[in-house]
This record gives C-alpha cells, structure tokens and sequence, in this order.
C-alpha cells in the first residue's frame, strides 16, 4: 500500500480499521475502501460519449445522468482516482487529462483507495488498466457492510463469487 496524504502510518491503520471513536461526536471514525469497477467505468464511459457528441470536455451532470442519483453518485467517485473533476461552477464537471488517459488505456489507475472525509488517504499497489476492471463484488445490501475493512478481506460475496 502507498500513503498518498500526511497521515501517519499508525492513524491510516487506525481509521481503516474503524476502532477510534471521535471525540466531538461519538461515533467511530472509519475510512471506507472504493474500489474502480466495472460499475464506475460504465459511469465514465456514458460521460465520455456525451463529452464526445458535444466536442467538449466539461459537462453538466444532470445533461448526463438525468434524475439518476445512483449514477451522479456513482459519477462523483470517479475524483477519488483523480480521472473527473468539478469545475468550480454547479454541476459542472470535466474529464481530466487523467482520466482520458485512462480511457484510452495508455495509464493503469489504483485499484482500490481508502477515503476519509472525502480525502483518499491510501492507494493499494495493485492497479488496473480500463480494459480489466471487474465487476462490483458488492452484489447484496450487506456486503456494504464490509467497505471499510482493508483489501483482501474474504467477504461473504467474495467467498460465493470464488
């Protein structure tokens, strides 16, 4: 794994196991794992084909996504990998030259990346080309669960898919 913020070794492990409370309020503090799947590539792809039809790289991402609040949610992980980013303006977003370059399969990204506070604090080593992402391993509602444990963890929804 590579720390990618100015977290300490000891704080990463800490928050990806989730066992410190906060002491404002109470509740523990825990990093979450996102990892680039098929999921979120599909994402990327519709907001490629839109930029592609309108010869432009920034967007408005009800113009690509409508009232879908799973794929504008899905959409806005695509900025923890650094491939999309918002623009400043409301709604507004563009591919980065990151992302284009993932696209066109000349760059591999992290697999996974731990988030806390929106902020990817941890990328794992292995990484992936946009030609061998798998699909989403979280099939069920409780493999949700599991998310902020770190990489490999044998989920239930890895062991059936095994």
């Amino acid at each position: 794994m590579s720390q990618v913020s100015l977290f300490h070794d000891q704080e990463v492990k800490k928050l990806i196991a989730g066992k410190e409370m906060c002491r404002e309020c109470g509740r523990k503090k825990r990093a979450y794992a996102k990892t680039l799947d098929k999921r979120l590539v599909a994402v990327l792809l519709k907001a490629v084909n839109y930029c592609e039809k309108a010869h432009s790289v920034r967007f408005d991402i009800f113009d690509v996504y409508g009232d879908s609040e799973r794929l504008k949610a899905d959409f806005r992980k695509l900025h923890y990998w650094g491939i999309v980013e918002n623009t400043g303006r409301y709604r507004q977003y563009e591919i980065t030259n990151k992302g284009w370059k993932f696209v066109m399969g000349n760059i591999r990204l992290p697999k996974i990346v731990w988030v806390w506070r929106d902020e990817v604090i941890l990328s794992s080593e292995s990484t992936v080309a946009i030609f061998e992402v798998e699909k989403r391993w979280q099939l069920e509602k409780s493999d949700y669960t599991f998310d902020y444990l770190p990489y490999p963890f044998a989920t239930p929804a890895k062991v059936k898919m095994a």
